[in-house]
C-alpha cells in the first residue's frame, strides 16, 4: 500500500492531498471519465495545516515522544481488549495526526450536502484517501517500535485478541477469509508489514552507518498511571459559546506542583509531568474540534486568544459514534488528555498559577450549536 507522508519536512508538497486525488477526470485517453479517487465528498482542506475555525492545531509528531504504548497517557492508549467502555482514553497517535487528518480533510458538515466521508466512522473507508492515511499511521507505529526506549504492549489478551470476535482479511486467492490477531501484525508475524522508509516524516533518526536498529521492548508501562490532583464540580456544556470551569486542586498537591516546577527544583521533580484531562466528551457532531486554555487573563474575550495559554486541541473524530449508548463504547464518548507541563512551568514563572485552582476555558466548533451541545462530564488535572 502507498502511504501519504504528510509530515515529511523534506518535501514541500507533503501536506498537500496527493494530486491523483484532486483531478476531476482521469487523464487521457480516458479523460472523459470522472476520477473515482476525487469523486467523493471532501469539505475540508486540500493542504493540511491548523484549522482555526474548528479549533484544531497543526498536526505534528509529538506522539512519537511517548515511550509507553499502553497507559492513560501513551502512544497507543489505555489498556483495552480493542473496545473498553470503562476507559476509552485515546492514545496520542490516535489524536494527532490520526483524528486531525480525518477531520481536516473530511471537513465539518455544511448545511446540506452531508458529511465529508473521512469525518465519520461509518463512511471514512469509502474515501480512497483513507487507506493512504491509515497506512501512514501504521508506518508511524512501525517507526516508533524501532525507537530506543519504546515499550510495546505485551499482554496476551491484547496480542491474541480481540476476544469475542476476530480480525479477518481475504486470502490472496479470494477463496475465503483468513483470521489474524494483533500478534500477527508485529515483527515476526505473518502479516507484519515492511516499509521502504521509517525515518522521513516520522521523527525517528536514521541510525549511524553500521548502527543497529533498536528492537522495541515488550512489557508493562514503565510510567505509573498519573494521579488525579484536582477536578471541577460540574458538567461542561459547549454550545455556540465557549465554556469556563474551575478545576479545584488539592492544596498540598498544588503546592507540590509549584515547588517542583519552580526555580531551584531538583531534576527528578522537574521530570514529572502535569496533564489536563477532559473526560467523557459526548455529542452528535460528526466533525469538529475543541481547544482548551488555562488561566486566560480575567475578562479575556473569545477572539485572538493568547496561544501561550493553550493546553491543547483535538479533532472530535468519531464523537457521534462513541456517544451512542448502544455502540461498542457504551456511550461513554471520548476522553482526551493534554500534557500541560510546559504551560504550567510558564504560568508558575509568571506567578499566575494558583496552587488551589486553575481556570479552564474550552472552545469547540461543531454543527450542533446550542440545539445539540457537546458535553464534558469532568475536567481534571493529573500528575505523574
Amino acid at each position: 500500500m502507498p502511504y501519504w507522508n504528510y509530515l515529511d519536512a523534506s518535501n514541500p508538497d507533503a501536506r498537500k492531498i496527493p494530486g491523483a486525488f484532486l483531478e476531476e477526470f482521469l487523464p487521457a485517453p480516458d479523460g472523459h471519465v470522472r476520477n473515482p479517487l476525487q469523486d467523493v465528498p471532501r469539505f475540508g482542506q486540500k493542504v493540511l495545516g491548523p484549522e482555526p475555525r474548528l479549533h484544531i492545531d497543526d498536526i505534528d509528531l509529538a506522539a512519537m515522544d511517548e515511550t509507553d504504548f499502553t497507559g492513560s497517557v501513551s502512544f497507543g492508549g489505555s489498556q483495552t481488549l480493542f473496545s473498553n467502555p470503562e476507559l476509552g482514553v485515546r492514545g496520542q497517535l490516535e489524536n494527532v495526526p490520526h483524528g486531525s487528518v480525518h477531520v481536516l480533510v473530511g471537513g465539518a458538515r455544511p448545511a446540506n450536502p452531508g458529511n465529508g466521508y473521512l469525518s465519520s466512522f461509518y463512511t471514512a473507508g469509502l474515501d480512497p484517501l483513507f487507506w493512504l492515511h491509515h497506512c501512514n499511521i501504521d508506518r508511524l507505529w512501525e517507526a516508533w517500535m524501532t525507537k530506543a526506549g519504546s515499550n510495546m504492549e505485551s499482554g496476551k489478551q491484547w496480542l491474541d485478541g480481540p476476544s469475542g470476535r476476530a480480525f479477518a482479511v481475504p486470502k490472496l486467492d479470494g477463496t475465503d477469509l483468513e483470521n489474524f490477531t494483533a500478534r500477527d501484525t508485529l515483527s515476526g508475524g505473518k502479516f507484519h508489514v515492511g516499509y521502504d522508509d521509517l525515518h522521513a516524516g516520522t521523527g525517528v533518526p536514521v541510525p549511524p552507518v553500521g548502527g543497529v536498529v533498536v528492537a522495541t521492548k515488550q512489557g508493562p508501562a514503565r510510567m505509573a498511571e498519573p494521579q488525579v490532583i484536582g477536578a471541577n464540580d460540574e458538567k461542561v456544556v459547549l454550545g455556540n459559546n465557549p465554556a469556563e470551569t474551575a478545576v479545584r486542586l488539592a492544596p498540598e498537591a498544588g503546592g507540590a506542583v509549584v515547588a517542583a516546577m519552580g526555580p531551584g527544583a531538583d531534576m527528578a521533580a522537574k521530570a514529572k509531568r502535569l496533564f489536563l484531562k477532559l473526560e467523557n466528551i459526548r455529542g452528535v457532531s460528526t466533525a469538529g474540534g475543541l481547544k482548551a486554555y488555562v488561566n486566560l487573563p480575567v475578562g479575556q474575550g473569545s477572539e485572538n486568544l493568547p496561544q501561550d495559554r493553550a493546553a491543547g486541541s483535538a479533532a472530535l473524530f468519531g464523537l457521534a459514534s462513541a456517544s451512542k449508548t448502544d455502540g461498542p463504547h457504551g456511550g461513554n464518548g471520548i476522553t482526551l488528555v493534554f500534557d500541560i507541563t510546559d504551560l504550567a512551568r510558564r504560568l508558575i514563572g509568571l506567578g499566575d498559577f494558583d496552587p488551589e485552582h486553575l481556570r479552564v476555558k474550552i472552545i469547540s466548533a461543531h454543527e450542533g450549536g446550542d440545539a445539540d451541545p457537546v458535553t464534558i462530564d469532568r475536567v481534571s488535572v493529573l500528575r505523574d
